[in-house]
Order: C-alpha cells, then sequence, then structure tokens
C-alpha cells in the first residue's frame, strides 16, 4: 500500500539539454499529470547564474508557495548539474545511467569483489533524498550512486527506457517512481518492478 502526503500536488521539474531533448519527456509529462503530479520540462541552464536563477525559483516555490517541488535529472546530465553548483536542497529523481570516471582498479579488475562494494560519492552534499530510476543493466551504478545520499533509492523498470523514456511509458512500471514524486519514501530500499507478469514488485532493505 502505497502511503501519499496530503498537501498541495508536487511539480516534477524536468531538465534536459537541448529543446529536443524536452520533447522526449512529453510522455513522461502525460502519465505524470494523470496520475496527479504537474510538471514542467526546461533545457538545462549552461552557466551557474541559470542554475542559480532556477534553484532560486524552485526554492522560492517550496518555502513561499509551499509546494513540493521534485528535481529530474537525466543522468547523462548530472555531472554536468552538479558542475554548476546548485544550492538546493530537494528531493532529487536521476533518470537513468549516471556515468561515472571509472578508477584505475575497476579498469583493469572489474570483476573483484570491492569494484561492487564501492561508493559513487558526487551526491553525498546533496540535501535532499535522492532515487535512482534505472533500467536492469544499471542497478549496480545506481545503488553506488544513492549509497552516498542521506537517504536513497532503486527503482528498477523492467522492459522500459529511461534516458532518454519511452514515449508512451507503461503505467505499471513508473508506479514507484510516481509513487516517490508524490512524495512516498521508505527509507533506503530497492524496489524492483517486473511489468511481464503484472506482479506488484518486491521491496527489501538494502
Amino acid at each position: 500500500m502505497l502511503v501519499e502526503n496530503e498537501g498541495p500536488s508536487p511539480l516534477a521539474v524536468i531538465v534536459a539539454s537541448s529543446a529536443e531533448l524536452v520533447a522526449d519527456h512529453a510522455g513522461v509529462q502525460a502519465l505524470l499529470e494523470r496520475e496527479g503530479v504537474a510538471s514542467l520540462a526546461l533545457v538545462v541552464p549552461t552557466d551557474s547564474a541559470g542554475a542559480e536563477a532556477l534553484t532560486r525559483w524552485m526554492a522560492q516555490a517550496v518555502a513561499v508557495r509551499r509546494l513540493p517541488v521534485r528535481l529530474v535529472v537525466p543522468g547523462s546530465l548530472l555531472d554536468h548539474w552538479l558542475s554548476l553548483s546548485p544550492d538546493i536542497s530537494i528531493p532529487l529523481l536521476v533518470l537513468g545511467p549516471a556515468p561515472a570516471r571509472r578508477t584505475l582498479r575497476e579498469t583493469w579488475f572489474p570483476r573483484l569483489r570491492f569494484a561492487s562494494d564501492t561508493v559513487d560519492d558526487r551526491l553525498a552534499g546533496w540535501g535532499g533524498d535522492v532515487a535512482a530510476v534505472v533500467a536492469p543493466d544499471d542497478t549496480l551504478a545506481a545503488r553506488r550512486l544513492v549509497r552516498a545520499a542521506v537517504r536513497g533509492r532503486v527503482v528498477m523498470l523492467s522492459g522500459e527506457s529511461v534516458d532518454p523514456p519511452s514515449p508512451h511509458p507503461d503505467p505499471g512500471a513508473w508506479r514507484e517512481a510516481i509513487a516517490i514524486l508524490r512524495g512516498y519514501w521508505e527509507g533506503q530500499v530497492e524496489v524492483q518492478v517486473d511489468v511481464g507478469v503484472g506482479e506488484e514488485g518486491n521491496e527489501g532493505e538494502r
């Protein structure tokens, strides 16, 4: 049973690298609207001044209008966004893998156990909750990314494209991601959604 927070509907701010890629999120936006989540898709700022203006607007929406704002960033844009040093502490949803520079050890010994135990600390300083929405093949990178966050989740979408998202996303596959955008969190857990067999999904402590 998913528990929804009472209060105003959340706003998902989706960033993309170009106007063409903004359009790629139209299907997800339509799905979010049907599920009661408002959304705004825009091109990510190219400089720190633009990022500061955007983060200031989001902070004001939270503080003044009491609007629950969620930031949605494709994994391919995560490093660019963080390089702008946005000063914000709102929930963050990362869509798809966020490629990280591999260490020398991982390059030469990719199968060693310690490679899976390392932590991707790029989001260690992020003040809000973090979730990574990924395809099955990207779960290891996602776990490493959210492990550094104060509170993080991994949501696995079976049979769905994530970055860029499917033009006609399956509501069942996106169920947990939408729940997170609506304010449902349950500590550090991993969620698996298997759309093909119609199961509700499994949750377990990470």
